[in-house]
């Protein structure tokens, strides 16, 4: 007779949105304690059907499939299928099972939770955390074996019987970040149920030591001034993440857009100075589709992503579409908005003229000079924009009365410089803000005395004269 607890077995890792919808289903457990299991008479279930987990009959040689699990072991289940004419390789190794079934309970969808059972009908593992926006071919993966907490694998084909891409012996998790006014607020989470007490370093421009004490399950917040390095690192003894914030300047750019033949593929500029993963990003179009970006990008170089070597690039709409470029975090670095009055059609790409230009702006946009566009160079409609110098940024132009606007400016050259509010029928309501001999811009305004309507910022000085826009509704 033998024991066993929830935490000991444990589903590690859900294959739910293959890239062959007739095969390739699977799901992931793994031992977590020094003694083996045996699992005769066990079950797996979805919620709507029950199958019993069961040898592959006949299995290939370079799997085994045996009906008991060592201890510290991944076993992999998988529909009886992906034997049979499956399109995908997964490279299986060690111990695979399947089920008495062709699919693993009434077939895995992204909003199915899958439970393990016993002989005796009892749940000893459990998965109720589906992620609905999984890029096909890629699985979900737990993130430590401590804690019930899970991402979206950072492989192609995820990682079956493998350790999964995105585990960390970390209890901590870097839970969001956000900035306000001119501070990165940065929260951490500790996932487990004991105290976490330690240094935690982070290195943006300069360096900051904060001494945490975190209570199991709780949150501690973080305080960055002036956020002016765009790659922000985290450290502790057991804990480390890195992610990339964008300042006042653009950072990674929409630069070219290929909309109209095949394949169809966007083109990733880094205006930055330094090397950026690009696992960290992905790009979501107007219905919410999205692709993971991959790879690395150099600084002041391109990148291009293909629908034909991007299994789950999104497809461009001819007519018109919009992208957004975001991070990990939900960082928005650039966003595209185009209409095939733009340009870009027939043999054509859609170049943008400058890459410090705004991406939303249609007259920053114009069809390339040459046949299939320049991926990989520099545009052929390449305006130098040195003349251009203001940047303004606000953080929402369509804001609720009495919420506060977050307006940032990068000048090319130190300038003194004066904001004024006018209506949009150009009458003054007050000067907002008033700095001297910089050439960075931030500052918050409250809207809760202004009516509903359009306001018109102008930014004024001895080497500037510009007006931005926003509104206010109810």
């Amino acid at each position: 007779m033998f024991w066993i607890f929830l935490e000991s077995l444990l589903i590690n890792e859900v294959m739910n949105y293959p890239s062959d919808e007739s095969c390739g289903e699977y799901i992931e457990i793994y031992i977590n304690f020094n003694d083996t299991i045996y699992l005769n008479g066990f079950r797996v279930s979805d919620g709507e059907d029950i199958d019993y987990i069961m040898p592959v009959p006949n299995p290939p040689n370079y799997i085994q499939s045996r009906m008991f699990i060592l201890p510290k072991e991944f076993t992999l289940i998988i529909d009886s299928d992906y034997f049979l004419n499956c399109s995908i390789n997964y490279n299986l190794f060690g111990n695979v099972l399947t089920v008495d079934d062709n699919a693993i309970g009434n077939g895995l969808s992204k909003n199915d939770s899958i439970y393990i059972l016993n002989q005796f009908n009892d749940t000893i593992a459990k998965f109720e955390k589906p992620i609905l926006n999984v890029p096909i071919a890629h699985s979900i993966e737990r993130i430590n074996y401590e804690v019930d907490e899970w991402g979206i694998s950072l492989n192609v084909n995820g990682t079956p019987n493998y350790q999964n891409s995105i585990f960390s012996n970390s209890f901590l998790k870097l839970d969001s970040a956000y900035i306000i006014s001119n501070y990165l607020k940065i929260i951490i989470k500790n996932l487990s149920n004991q105290l976490f007490s330690d240094t935690i370093k982070v290195i943006s421009k300069d360096t900051f030591y904060f001494n945490a004490v975190i209570n199991p399950n709780s949150n501690y917040e973080i305080t960055i001034p002036n956020p002016n390095s765009l790659k922000v690192e985290l450290f502790s003894k057991n804990f480390y993440d890195y992610f990339y914030v964008p300042i006042f300047y653009p950072i990674l750019i929409i630069n070219e857009i290929e909309y109209d033949n095949n394949p169809e593929w966007i083109e990733i500029y880094n205006s930055s100075d330094i090397e950026i993963d690009l696992s960290k990003f992905r790009i979501l179009d107007m219905a919410k589709n999205e692709f993971r970006l991959i790879g690395k990008i150099g600084p002041r170089s391109f990148k291009v992503f293909r629908s034909d070597s991007i299994t789950d690039f999104i497809s461009l709409n001819d007519n018109y579409e919009s992208l957004i470029l975001i991070s990990k975090f939900n960082f928005q670095f650039d966003s595209v908005y185009y209409s095939s009055y733009y340009g870009g059609k027939g043999v054509l790409t859609l170049e943008k003229i400058n890459p410090s230009l705004k991406g939303y702006l249609k007259d920053n946009w114009k069809s390339s000079l040459i046949d299939f566009g320049t991926p990989n160079r520099v545009n052929s409609v390449y305006i130098d924009s040195s003349a251009l110098n203001l940047e303004i940024f606000i953080s929402n132009k369509k804001v609720k009365r009495g919420e506060i606007l977050t307006i940032s400016a990068y000048l090319k050259e130190i300038d003194d410089v004066d904001v004024y509010l006018f209506d949009d029928i150009g009458r003054l309501i007050e000067k907002v803000y008033s700095v001297k001999g910089t050439n960075r811009i931030i500052f918050n305004l409250n809207t809760q005395n202004l009516s509903n309507g359009i306001y018109i910022l102008l930014f004024k000085g001895p080497k500037i004269n510009k007006k931005t826009y926003f509104r206010v509704y109810e």
